[in-house]
């Protein structure tokens, strides 16, 4: 009896233990759940259920589950703009990932971290972690976050200005993308491809592969890609082919799915992209405004890549307007910023600005001073061996691109196939739909005939009193059967009654009669 007792009570200080697991699992879940849902929607309620699974996963023991969900809160605050929290928490599921061993959560971590670090401009940083992450998906030959990661990196290739290592790496992010089918990677490629082409002057080829892109983002529904390509479009209609109105179109849609997101640093590349495109319509006023706004959304959001681009179109407007001093305060603002985040392009614009502006004052010292310094950097950005590096990219991988789009059309007949499903199965409702119709029609007519002889049948019918036949509206005499046929449509079979059975067949009435009491 004790030994049984023993037991009993074992087992139930067991289940109080496990209980309580069970139940931080579930609510990790629909904590998990609740800031996924709050992705791009709600920061502070994002902030709140992330925080509170966080809080939830430091206190279990299973290293699975903690690294797991720090990875997607921090994914998710990423996502989502909060960059800080972010860092923090993703550099916290690198470590879980590290201790457990976990190969592909590292590579994953890496590039995640590696992205932020590209945010904040840290370019140096953002390399290195893109490149430990591309090691690790090769070693483990994880094509999907292989070809991503190569992406990455081919991009910050390409905002340097080293653009032979970035189509080498697009090349081989498409090839991991083919292997295993990779719609996404496709979408990601074309607009990666079109952010090189327009960087060396392409811009014909840029256009095409961002609504290569686009096509592919809208088909999949991706706000955050169609966003992304609306703002390409709307820089490239805007700066290089001077269709302004089409540019505005573009940049309005992108600062609407910009709002839509509430991302206050994604807000402020809609407002500036916006205000570049006032600005080159001359419609001055608005462009200040939106740069204005676009500034300050960057200060709040801490995230300053652009705003050295802001304070130099601010200062523009202020020179074209006559205010030297106010625009000589931008001017200032836009070097301070482009020297924190090396924008060697702003700082060059911003010397010739000033060069002008000492020039109209008539301080001409000042005026040769920034010319110089505009000359020399002019020079740096300018240099023969980028201009060879274009030249020799356009040539040395041409045909590689040609064969590229060969195989990326595959990608695009699967995506207008597609397309091609989905409006069969749109005609196909439609068919249903007409041939319901045409049949209910068909019925209603019937019904419509039917119901016509049957009132026929109702009116007053003259009969022979003797023979009981009907006369028709012709003259002539029917017999019963005939007329009721001929109006509706009826057959008879006939029998006889047993009153008339007795009259005519009394002989077999009786029998009959007999048999049934039996």
């Amino acid at each position: 009896m004790k030994k049984i007792l023993s037991l009993l009570i074992l087992s139930v200080l067991l289940f109080a233990e496990d209980r309580p697991s069970i139940d931080i699992n579930k609510q990790l879940q629909k904590y998990q759940d609740l800031a996924q849902e709050f992705v791009n929607k709600s920061q502070d309620s994002l902030q709140y259920y992330g925080d509170k699974a966080i809080e939830l996963a430091d206190k279990t023991s299973d290293l699975e589950i903690r690294q797991d969900v720090y990875y997607n809160i921090g994914y998710y605050y990423k996502r989502s703009g909060l960059y800080d929290s972010a860092s923090v928490i993703l550099e916290n599921a690198l470590k879980y990932y590290k201790q457990s061993k976990d190969s592909t959560g590292i590579g994953k971590s890496k590039n995640q971290i590696g992205h932020l670090y590209r945010l904040k401009s840290e370019y140096l940083k953002a390399r290195a972690y893109y490149k430990d992450a591309i090691q690790i998906h090769e070693n483990f030959d994880n094509k999907k976050e292989l070809g991503r990661s190569l992406t990455n990196l081919a991009n910050l290739y390409t905002k340097a200005g080293d653009y032979n290592k970035s189509i080498d790496l697009l090349l081989r992010a498409s090839e991991n993308y083919q292997q295993i089918d990779f719609t996404e990677g496709f979408a990601w490629l074309d607009f990666s491809m079109s952010m090189l082409y327009n960087s060396v002057g392409e811009s014909q080829k840029a256009l095409e592969y961002v609504k290569n892109s686009l096509d592919t983002y809208e088909t999949l529904g991706d706000s955050i890609g169609i966003r992304l390509c609306y703002s390409q479009l709307g820089y490239l209609y805007t700066h290089d082919f001077d269709s302004l109105e089409k540019g505005l179109e573009y940049q309005k849609k992108t600062l609407a799915l910009a709002r839509d997101l509430g991302i206050k640093v994604i807000i402020a590349d809609g407002l500036a992209g916006l205000a570049q495109t006032y600005y080159k319509m001359k419609n001055y006023d608005q462009a200040k405004d939106y740069f204005k706004k676009s500034s300050n959304y960057r200060l709040e959001s801490g995230m300053l890549s652009g705003i050295s681009n802001n304070f130099k179109y601010l200062g523009y407007i202020e020179a074209e307007n006559g205010n030297y001093y106010q625009a000589k305060k931008y001017y200032d603002q836009s070097i301070f910023y482009a020297r924190e985040a090396n924008k060697k392009g702003v700082m060059r614009d911003i010397y010739q600005a000033l060069s002008e502006l000492y020039e109209k004052k008539g301080n001409s010292s000042k005026a040769l001073e920034y010319l110089k310094k505009y000359i020399h950097l002019d020079n740096i950005i300018l240099s023969n061996e980028v201009t060879k590096k274009v030249a020799s990219t356009q040539l040395k991988h041409e045909l590689k691109i040609k064969e590229q789009q060969n195989r990326y059309l595959k990608q695009q007949n699967k995506i207008q196939e597609l397309k091609i499903t989905k409006g069969n199965l749109s005609r196909n409702i439609l068919i249903i739909i007409l041939s319901f119709t045409i049949i209910l029609l068909g019925f209603i007519i019937y019904l419509y005939y039917k119901n016509k002889k049957i009132q026929k049948l109702k009116r007053l019918i003259p009969i022979c009193s003797n023979c009981k036949k009907i006369r028709t509206d012709e003259g002539y005499y029917e017999q019963v059967e005939s007329y009721i046929s001929k109006h509706t449509g009826s057959d008879f079979s006939h029998g006889i009654c047993p009153d008339c059975m007795e009259e005519l067949y009394p002989d077999t009435y009786e029998r009959i009669k007999e048999k049934n009491k039996i």
